[in-house]
């Protein structure tokens, strides 16, 4: 029994002695493990240096390598660090700028090509570019003043040396807005005057019926089909026989300083709901021919926010629902509009009125506030100012282009007829107007 219980205790301190750990006495008795702990810590740096030692010697990006491993130059090491750090900012600027135009929504251009056998016909506008009938301009001094330093030939005689120096005003009687505008409505050629005879669909109808007159920035002009004719009654075109043929007497005798030196007119072809641009769009006609513009349509829809429809930016979605006229002068939006609105809005900042043509709720200059400030300030303006305007393009456009060819505009045999008083119309009669 006593060998038994020996073995047994012996037994017993074995398995005491091996489930101990480790430890180290210190001087005043107490056990410490502060051996064990630093050399776990030791060996798990050495590991975390080993992993990157590993990933520096097995990377195939160019330069971490170089950036880390011994070199024979010292400059070495630094020098592709910082090309490394370089070609890192560049590949992160790259990545920001390809996500960032994903989130823009890049699209292709679709061009579509319909046939229609029936087309909205647009709005033909028509202006003479001799504004003013002589005989009707009032010998006012300053009016006169006012449409010679309005007109492109006040540039063209100060290149001449003829006439430089505006004259002395003190003296003149002033002429306010509202004079000048009634009396340049008055000087302007009169439409029965100028368009002597208007045929549409092969159908000779009064002038005065199809034509209404508008004010332009060339004075007063006329509109086919324009935004005074309701929708139900504008025209539309149903073949190459849907035609407008116009007779026009630009009246060039009886010319006076206008605000264009050419003589003829200006044709100009818009959307019926637009009002006309004459000085952006349109094409010049010669007097005395015969000239014929086949015209094409061509419609552009865009895709609005958040997709760019431009290089440089957005499209104005003009039919969203719920969609507001940003325009206080203008029924309907378009680039040009907005455009001339803020022109207006620079001419009010800096002069507090408008040229006479305007056709608005702005204040008029009178004839002397026309000389002295708005003159200047038109001559001022430049591109930087328009680009503060902030005018977008519709997301849906309408273009026209014409391929226009010309004829003279009667043979020898016709004009010496027309010369000699037409022997034929009495026998024929006078050909019947519709209204």
């Amino acid at each position: 029994m006593s060998y038994q219980n020996g073995l047994v205790q012996t037994k017993r301190e074995i398995s005491t002695q091996t489930e101990q750990p480790p430890t180290d006495l210190n001087d005043s008795g107490t056990l410490s493990r502060c051996g064990c702990a630093s050399r776990n810590s030791e060996h798990e740096e050495q590991n975390s240096r080993g992993i990157v030692d590993h990933y520096v010697e097995s990377s195939t990006i160019h330069g971490i390598v170089q950036a880390s491993g011994p070199q024979h130059y010292t400059f070495r090491r630094p020098l592709w660090l910082v090309l490394v750090l370089i070609m890192a900012v560049c590949l992160g600027t790259t990545l920001f700028r390809q996500v960032s135009l994903y989130y823009e929504y890049p699209i292709r251009t679709v061009t579509k090509v319909e046939i229609n056998t029936e087309l909205a016909f647009s709005a033909v506008t028509i202006c003479n570019l001799n504004q003013y009938i002589r005989g009707r301009v009032p010998d006012i001094p300053i009016v006169k003043l006012v449409l010679y330093y309005h007109s492109d030939y006040s540039h063209l005689a100060i290149k001449l040396n003829s006439f430089s120096n505006m004259p002395d005003l003190t003296n003149m009687t002033d002429v306010s807005g509202q004079e000048l505008q009634r009396i340049a409505m008055h000087a302007a050629p009169r439409l029965n005057d100028f368009l002597k005879q208007c045929r549409w669909e092969n159908r000779l109808y009064r002038c005065e019926h199809l034509f209404k007159p508008i004010n332009t920035s060339y004075g007063t002009c006329f509109v086919f089909n324009g935004p005074q004719t309701k929708p139900e009654d504008r025209k539309h075109a149903r073949g190459t026989w849907s035609s407008l043929r116009i007779l026009a007497d630009t009246q060039n005798n009886e010319s006076y300083f206008s605000r264009l030196i050419h003589a003829g007119v200006k044709v100009v072809v818009h959307e019926p709901n637009h009002l006309p641009s004459p000085e952006d769009e349109g094409w010049f006609l010669r007097p005395g021919v015969s000239a014929n513009l086949a015209l094409s349509r061509t419609d552009s829809v865009n895709l609005p926010r958040p997709y760019k429809a431009y290089s440089n930016g957005y499209c104005e979605d003009t039919r969203a629902e719920g969609y507001v006229n940003k325009l206080k002068d203008y029924e309907f939006y378009s680039e040009v509009n907005c455009y001339y609105e803020c022109v207006r809005d620079y001419l009010d900042r800096t002069c507090g009125c408008q040229l006479f043509f305007h056709s608005g709720n702005r204040s008029l200059c009178s004839a002397k506030k026309i000389l002295t400030c708005l003159m200047l300030a038109m001559g001022k303006l430049a591109l930087d100012d328009l680009r503060h305007c902030d005018c977008k393009k519709e997301c849906e456009t309408v273009a026209y282009d014409a391929q226009v060819s010309y004829a003279d505009f009667a043979s020898a045999f016709i004009t010496e007829q027309a010369e000699r008083g037409l022997p034929c119309r009495n026998a024929r009669g006078t050909p019947k107007q519709h209204s």
